[in-house]
């Protein structure tokens, strides 16, 4: 129980540790005595009120139980997993531990992580930090989603629901980008969660800021299901959604897919064809750009979406091979022609390395017989400057159906002086193929 009439966590729920009844609910305490008196062992009494904590004295808290120290890339921290996390505090910091939720969020989900930071996450694309806690382990938003405050300190699971793309491949090197920071603490795993030895923060003066949407959270005890395009309602609207967080019946009654586009069609959904774009992906374990438009939501909320392959390599700090020039069909000026540049299109069934076998594989965009028709000699007929005009060859539109023809004499009207011609060749050529 606290001074206030709340009650606080000791144990835990899922990632959260010591957070308030009214926090992790949304409800205020029904606080009804000899109710559930198994979940209410414990109390701590204090000499000193703390109802006048602020922020700082949380933050000292913190730093004096934990010690946490934050790591980047410029640290030597490559952006790994779990493991790759706990052996650089133990080896890089001193013998520190990974640090558990509270000590990058002490005050919850919507308010800022731990102080001490490199950089200003909030400057930041959507980086994800992990943490440890016992058994327990997760990722924790140092930064904003869609530079909303509200989103900070959420964990993926429960902003995104699922797993991170890059827990489900094993590849702990996938968006390496997007974990550049970790947190090392000096308090083995943090704090326990178990009743037998309780930890006590400070009760905040302002109670985390509440969640911008419920977005549903699989159970962290089912066992890794397949990355798949599945339904999910959010705000009272249904979307769907790439990730491996679906409730396990939905494969049985057909509700998985393999693309966005039999998802949207299964469920009468409006989605958008998205645009062609190169993204960051995986290919035979390792990280690489590709192009297409079967990327997640997850790509274009992190803003991982380039319109080259040389954008999303600098991004992703890939070292792309230039991309070398090949002839490709395409149109040109309305007409089929072999083309050679960097701009091919992805598929190699439409690269070649020479424009031989560009036009072997697409004969209509090289043709190789030009159709002439040879022009009879048109004599200039009798003609006798009139109105003070001479006698020239000029346009003339005869009718609709036999278009323009070129005339020879002086009534050409005056709209036509700047277009006549000394000869009938020059007037034919103007307005028609010689």
């Amino acid at each position: 129980p606290l001074s206030d009439g709340d009650w606080a966590l000791i144990g835990s729920a899922g990632s959260k540790v010591c957070g308030q009844y009214n926090t992790l609910t949304g409800q205020p305490s029904t606080d009804v005595d000899g109710m559930e008196a198994d979940k209410k062992q414990h109390i701590m009494c204090c000499a000193k009120s703390i109802e006048d904590t602020d922020t700082q004295n949380m933050d000292e808290v913190i730093k004096a139980s934990m010690a946490p120290t934050w790591y980047g890339k410029s640290d030597g921290w490559n952006g790994g997993s779990h493991s790759d996390a706990i052996d650089y505090c133990q080896k890089n910091g001193g013998g520190q531990n990974l640090c558990p939720y509270v000590g990058y969020c002490p005050y919850g989900e919507g308010n800022q992580p731990f102080p001490g930071h490199p950089v200003d996450f909030n400057t930041e694309r959507m980086q994800w930090s992990p943490w440890v806690e016992g058994t327990g382990k997760g990722w924790v938003l140092i930064s904003q989603k869609y530079q909303n405050s509200a989103t900070t300190c959420m964990t993926y699971r429960d902003l995104e629901g699922g797993t991170p793309p890059w827990d489900e491949s094993g590849n702990s090197n996938l968006f390496a980008e997007a974990k550049k920071y970790i947190l090392c603490c000096n308090t083995g795993e943090g704090p326990q969660a178990n009743p037998q030895s309780p930890i006590l923060l400070p009760t905040p003066t302002n109670p985390p800021t509440p969640k911008p949407s419920s977005l549903p959270t699989p159970k962290p005890t089912l066992p890794p299901q397949d990355v798949k395009w599945y339904p999910m309602e959010s705000a009272g609207e249904k979307e769907c959604v790439q990730g491996s967080g679906y409730s396990p019946s939905f494969p049985g009654k057909g509700w998985t897919y393999e693309t966005e586009i039999d998802c949207c069609n299964a469920w009468s959904l409006p989605c958008s064809i998205k645009e062609m774009m190169w993204y960051p992906s995986e290919l035979n374990g390792e990280q690489v750009c590709v192009q297409g438009n079967e990327f997640s939501s997850f790509m274009v909320t992190s803003g991982w979406l380039y319109t080259t392959e040389q954008q999303c390599c600098i991004a992703m700090s890939l070292d792309c091979a230039p991309v070398q020039p090949k002839w490709y069909p395409t149109v040109v000026a309305g007409e089929k022609a072999c083309t050679f540049g960097v701009d091919v299109p992805p598929s190699p069934s439409l690269q070649f390395d020479s424009k031989g076998e560009c036009c072997a594989a697409f004969p209509l965009a090289c043709p190789t017989t030009t159709t002439t028709t040879t022009r009879p000699a048109v004599t200039a007929p009798p003609c006798t400057p009139m109105g003070g005009k001479g006698c020239h060859w000029w346009p003339k539109v005869v009718s609709l159906d036999e278009g323009i023809k070129c005339i020879y004499s002086s009534n050409w009207p005056i709209e036509a002086a700047d277009h006549l011609f000394s000869d009938y060749d020059s007037c034919y050529c103007e307005y028609f193929d010689c």
